[in-house]
Parts: structure tokens; C-alpha cells; sequence
């Protein structure tokens, strides 16, 4: 008996080849029903006894002889008269009897012969005395029926989160899988779970249908702790829990998943999801994307995929899959596109028509602003999230293609409730590094809720936007809408209070796209200046600027003024960043050899490559006018107190200096000096006669005014 459960965790991914033809269940058309019984069969129909050796059957990995369906049954395209029942679990349409290795994990066997599988509970099952296997077909002909019921078979053992590892959680379980004929349902009938009286440990159990792989799949889930009522579906393999069970957790009499087909067509391509925005910025690039599958059993190649933008702005694009096989999925990506104007722009994504046409079109209406980026189509929603035992955050990523700033938040509940909000950096697609946190904690009203933070928040490139519900016993209810497939790398949650740190993003069984609408700054930066400041040195100006960020630059045009108004051009720096985009701290300089006298004025003209440009705060700097002056020393010569008189046009804090005539400091000593009329006093008692210079030095370290003095 193979007591160890293998755990596999495949990806789903957007595109891959298909070993068999379209896989015709989907996790939406799949069903819970509540309201049956479960009738045993009881001596009804065949009882299958021999393996398919044509020995009796071992129950141990154990393949049955070929038994008949008792009518056609289509399934994944083929049409299928016999099955092969396997005692872990599972039976396989058709008529292969070939060993299944990892026959305890069906889905994710590397076997060859693990195709066409249909499986309620599969595991590591043991017989327990009294287990039997039977088939049995009924009905008139066109509305058949095939049961095929497993009876008195244990578990061998729950794998992990139970002590010890060996915990068999079940004395007697019983299921069937039903067949019918014209529909092609599957139904998965589970009977009566007996309770081993052994500690309660979670068992891993693969519940589900598969055609060639595990992308070709589809699987009920739950965790150990969640009614069976609670199951919800997914396509491909698991990436999470499985149909996960537990002895104190166990499933009604009767409890019924149905899985229902979809029709089969030789051409047929679906357009899934489309993915945009509700509401986008003027002037920035904005990206549509849709995900389409080939939900026919023909291959097709060179398949136009077209995005046609009408309205306020208008823009086409095709997009071409090269090879396109039955069954595959793909994410396509058209090229982006600058709306210029703002209005109504009607999205509408179209394939050519084939042989049904209900999925050949996509179509959303998107607002084009000023300033804003929204996920929300329409004005409805589909739902609210929240917990009732734990406090949650949500993380809703802005694509940002720019340097920018933040000038509002509008965030959507459906009630009154408590929420604080941060605005988060992008590190490996999750949110990292708290960019600001509006103070306190806010009161939602229902509906639409705006913040404005009291200066812009500087971002670069995406941000993430936290709404946290601090409550662990009160959901917040934040809106959302329904997206399935839900894009990628967008929506996260986590939970801080059950000391989960680490961010999940939504996945198909919480397809969930956040509601938020994130207000962005009027004039779209190219760069981000973290400082642009001057000073004089002699008889130059010398100018310094820093960029934290920069996108796409060309370089720096510096300009000056003499009134303040009017700025022309006297010099230009490149950008140093690599092909003018950079994410780190770049430093410039530049000098001004020709002040003019009095004042001058500076500002920064940043050209981007496309031709938009950003234009700097202004520095002011003086020429040829002292900013403070010594204007009398007194007494001079001086004997124990030297007063030192001193206009000043600036407010700083300074530095007195007093060297002798080699240089050498002898009196140090710092005070604030204010605009207008400043008088220090120095202590000189203590120093040799001779001449001295005192030296007023500011903040800068630049030297203001200097005056001598004869000390007697």
C-alpha cells in the first residue's frame, strides 16, 4: 500500500500546446446540488471482480477488466463505450488497462495512459473487508444512465498536519460517478463518510475531470475545514488546495457536484475576458489585452485577433496567432495607444465569425480624463470583500507608465466602516516599501469615497494603493467586480492578524477585480527632480540638480532671466541616465561664467524624446551684491571685547571666524544671523596683539563678508 501523497503545484499558464483535443467543461458550468439522496446500488447491475489480468481484483493500485458504458459517451471530443476502473479512486474511459504510475495522484501522473480520467476521490484507498466495485446502467434509450459506485474503500492515511503521518481518517466512505447519455453530465454522487475515531488531519484528495494533461482539467476545491457546500471549481491543475477533507468535516448523503458540457464545434474560438480600464488618462499609453481560446477541435493558424478604438480617440491594431491548436489558451497583447482627446472611447475586440458566434466579440465603453486612472466598468458591482475573523488588507496595483504624483484616492464600500490607506512601491510584482500613509483612520461612506492628500505623492512608475481593514471581527465590504479570468499581478490580499505577511494574489476561484480610482497629477514628469538648488563661487553662479527618476530624457535645457519673466536659453546638459531612463539618484551641474549684476534667475527646460518637456522651479542668485556685510568694527584696535555690526538681506545661521594673519583659526564660534541690523559680541581678551581678519561663513560653508582688526 503506497502510503506517501505526492504534492505538485503546476502553474496554469496563458498559452500552451494541447496534447488532446478542446477540454468542453469549464469550471462555470460546473455545479453543487444539495437536494439529492444517495442510493445505494445495492445487487443491482454488475459487480466487477476481476482485474484486468482477469484475476480477482487486489484493490491496491488495482486496474479492473474493461467494463461497457452501455451507450456512447462523448467526452473531451471522443466517443467513449467502455471505462477501466482504478480502486484509488478514479475510472478511465476506454478501453487502455495499461498500469497508471502515481495512480494515487491521477491528475499530475507523468503516465502516458493517464488520459480521458474521471475522478471523485482519488487517493491512496485500501479495502476494508467489505469493499466492493459495481456498474450499473438504466433508462431508456437517448436518456441513459451509467453508475458506477465505489463502496466500503478507506483511506490509507492522512500525509501531513497529523500526528502521526499514518492518521487514516475514514472506517467506510462511498461515492459514484454517474454517466448520462445525450447530455454527457458527470455527476460525482458522495454517500456515507464513517469517521475513523483517529485524530482529525487533512487528506489532499483530487476531485475532477481530465482530458490529456492537467491543463486539461478541471477540479472541485475546498480546504479540510470548508463544508463540502463551500466547494468551488478551477481549471487546470491545482496551484492551491485540493479537494481537501478531513474526518470531523464530512460530506451529507447525497451531496452532488455536476460537471456539464459545453457543445463542440470544429471551429470555434472564444474571446474569454477583455482586460482595460474603465477610466484612463489623456496622453498616456494605455494597453488592451483579451484572452482568447480555441474552444473548437480544429487547429488553426495565422488567427486574427483585432482591437478597433472608436469615438473620442480611434485607434486599430491585429494581432496574428501564428499556431493556434485545439484547445490552447493565449493572453494577447495589442499595441498600445495614446488617447489624445477626452470623452467615450467604445473598446471592441472581434475574431472572424465561425461556428458560433455568441463569443466572437468583446465590447466595453471606457472614459478617457484628464488625470485618471479606474478599474470599473460601468456602475454596478458584483460583490464586497471583507472578513469577519481576521483582519485583511487588499492591494490594488496602478500601471503607471510615468514619474508622477498622486493627487486623490477614491476608494468604494457598500456600508459605514473603518479603513486606513497606504500607497506602496512595486518590488517583484507585490507591494514593497511604503511610499505614504494617510494619517489615521478613515470612515467609509457607501459608495464612492475620496481622499486627497494634503501635498501630491511623487510615484515612479507603478504603485500599489493598500486598504486595510484594521477590524478582526467586522468585514469593511470594499467593492468589487467580477473578472474571470483576473489579470495578472494586479489584485492582492492579506491577512495581517493571522500572522499572514506574505501577499496572494487572486486567483481564479477569487476572480475579483478591486474597485479604485486613482487621481493623477495634471503635468505628466518625465523625471523626477529631487532638488535644484545654486550658489555663487566668486564671480560664478554654480547650479546643481538631482534626478531620482528619469524616463525617457534627453537632457536639460538651462535658462535665465534678469526680471524673473522672460528665459533664455544659455546652455544645455545631456541626460547621463542609460538611454534616459534611470530608477536611481543621478546628479548635475552647470555653470553660469557670465552672471549678469544683480539679480539672476534659473530654471530647468527637461526635453523628453518624444518632445514633451517639464519645466523646473526657479533658483534666484545675487551677483555682485554682498547677502550681509560687516558694516563697522568696534573698538578698533580692540582690547577684551571685539562688537561686530552686520546687515544682512537673508536669514541663516552662521559662522564667526577669527584667524591671524597666517590663516590659522584662533576664535570659532557660530549664531543666527536675521535680515536687517545683526551686533555680536566676541570675546577677545585672550588673544596676542597683532592683526586679524574676522570671517562670517554660512550654512553652505561659503563665505559671506570678512573685515580686519587690530588687537592691541
Amino acid at each position: 500500500m503506497r502510503k506517501l501523497f505526492t504534492s505538485l503545484f503546476f502553474l496554469l499558464c496563458f498559452f500552451f500546446t494541447s496534447r488532446a483535443q478542446f477540454f468542453n467543461y469549464l469550471a462555470k458550468n460546473a455545479s453543487l446540488i444539495t437536494t439529492n439522496s444517495y442510493t445505494d446500488l445495492g445487487t443491482s447491475g454488475t459487480k466487477i471482480t476481476t482485474n484486468f489480468k482477469g484475476q480477482p481484483m487486489t484493490y491496491d493500485n488495482d486496474n479492473s477488466s474493461i467494463q461497457n458504458i452501455g451507450f456512447p459517451f462523448s467526452f473531451a471530443g471522443n466517443s467513449f463505450t467502455q471505462f477501466v476502473l482504478n480502486t484509488n479512486g478514479f475510472i478511465r474511459l476506454g478501453n487502455d488497462t495499461t498500469a497508471i504510475a502515481e495512480s494515487f495522484d491521477v491528475l499530475f501522473s507523468t503516465s502516458a495512459s493517464a488520459t480521458n480520467i474521471i475522478y471523485p476521490f482519488n487517493i491512496d484507498l485500501q479495502p476494508t473487508g467489505n469493499s466492493e466495485y459495481r456498474v450499473f446502467t438504466t433508462g431508456a434509450v437517448g436518456s441513459r444512465t451509467c453508475t458506477i459506485q465505489f463502496k466500503a474503500v478507506a483511506d490509507s492515511g492522512c500525509p501531513v498536519n497529523c500526528t502521526p503521518a499514518s492518521q487514516i481518517q475514514y472506517d467506510a466512505i462511498e461515492f459514484q460517478i454517474v454517466l448520462f447519455e445525450g447530455s454527457n453530465n458527470v455527476d460525482f454522487i458522495f454517500g456515507n463518510f464513517t469517521a475513523n475515531l483517529n485524530a482529525s488531519g487533512f487528506i489532499p484528495a483530487n476531485c475532477g475531470l481530465k482530458a490529456g494533461d492537467a491543463d486539461h482539467s478541471i477540479n472541485a476545491t475546498k480546504s479540510s475545514q470548508t463544508p463540502y457546500t463551500g466547494t468551488q471549481f478551477i481549471e487546470g491543475g491545482y496551484t492551491g488546495n485540493r479537494f481537501n477533507t478531513r474526518n470531523n468535516f464530512l460530506p451529507s448523503a447525497g451531496f452532488t457536484i455536476r460537471f456539464t458540457p459545453i457543445a463542440v464545434f470544429a471551429n470555434n474560438v472564444a474571446l474569454q475576458t477583455l482586460y482595460t480600464l474603465g477610466t484612463i488618462p489623456k496622453l498616456l499609453d494605455h494597453t488592451v489585452k483579451v484572452y482568447v481560446q480555441n474552444m473548437g477541435t480544429s487547429n488553426l493558424t495565422n488567427f486574427p485577433v483585432t482591437l478597433e478604438v472608436t469615438g473620442a480617440n480611434t485607434f486599430p491594431n491585429t494581432q496574428t496567432i501564428a499556431n493556434f491548436p485545439s484547445g490552447a489558451k493565449q493572453l494577447i497583447t495589442f499595441n498600445s495607444f495614446s488617447p489624445a482627446n477626452t470623452g467615450t472611447n467604445n473598446i471592441k475586440v472581434f475574431i472572424p465569425s465561425d461556428d458560433d458566434t455568441s463569443n466572437n466579440t468583446k465590447k466595453i465603453t471606457q472614459t478617457v480624463s484628464n488625470t485618471t486612472f479606474g478599474y470599473g466598468y460601468g456602475t454596478g458591482i458584483n460583490g464586497t470583500l471583507g472578513q469577519s475573523t481576521n483582519s485583511i488588507d487588499l492591494a490594488i496595483r496602478v500601471r503607471n507608465p510615468i514619474a508622477n504624483t498622486i493627487t486623490g484616492l477614491t476608494l468604494y464600500f457598500d456600508t459605514i466602516r473603518s479603513y486606513t490607506v497606504k500607497v506602496l512601491g512595486v518590488s517583484a510584482d507585490t507591494p514593497k516599501t511604503t511610499i505614504y500613509s494617510f494619517p489615521g483612520t478613515k470612515t467609509s461612506a457607501v459608495g464612492a469615497n475620496v481622499l486627497t492628500p494634503p501635498n501630491p505623492i511623487n510615484v515612479t512608475g507603478d504603485f500599489f494603493v493598500i486598504v486595510s481593514q484594521p477590524s478582526v471581527t467586522t468585514s469593511y465590504r470594499y467593492a468589487y467586480q467580477t473578472e474571470d479570468p483576473i489579470r495578472d499581478k494586479t489584485f492582492y490580499f492579506r491577512s495581517p492578524s493571522a500572522n499572514t505577511s506574505k501577499w496572494n494574489d487572486f486567483s481564479p476561484l477569487n476572480p475579483y477585480r478591486l474597485l479604485l480610482d486613482a487621481t493623477m497629477g495634471t503635468t505628466y514628469t518625465p523625471i523626477v527632480l529631487s532638488s535644484f538648488t545654486g550658489y555663487k563661487e566668486s564671480n560664478k553662479n554654480i547650479l546643481n540638480w538631482e534626478t531620482a527618476t528619469e524616463q525617457n530624457n534627453t537632457g536639460f535645457e538651462i535658462q535665465k532671466s534678469t526680471d524673473g519673466v522672460e528665459f533664455k536659453k544659455i546652455g544645455f546638459v545631456l541626460s547621463k541616465a542609460e538611454n534616459g531612463t534611470s530608477n536611481y539618484e543621478i546628479k548635475y551641474n552647470f555653470t553660469d561664467a557670465l552672471p549678469a549684476t544683480g539679480t539672476n534667475y534659473y530654471r530647468l527646460r527637461q526635453l523628453d524624446k518624444d518632445g514633451k518637456e517639464f519645466i523646473s522651479n526657479v533658483v534666484v542668485l545675487k551677483s555682485n551684491v554682498k547677502l550681509a556685510e560687516i558694516v563697522s568694527l568696534y573698538p578698533n584696535p580692540v582690547k577684551d571685547n571685539l562688537n561686530v555690526s552686520v546687515n544682512s538681506s537673508i536669514t541663516d545661521k552662521v559662522s564667526l571666524v577669527i584667524t591671524d594673519i597666517s590663516g590659522k583659526t584662533v576664535i570659532q564660534q557660530n549664531y543666527p544671523l536675521n535680515n536687517g541690523t545683526n551686533n555680536i559680541q566676541v570675546k577677545t581678551a585672550t588673544l596676542v596683539a597683532g592683526t586679524y581678519l574676522v570671517k562670517i561663513t554660512g550654512s553652505d560653508n561659503k563665505e559671506i563678508t570678512t573685515e580686519r582688526f587690530i588687537k592691541k
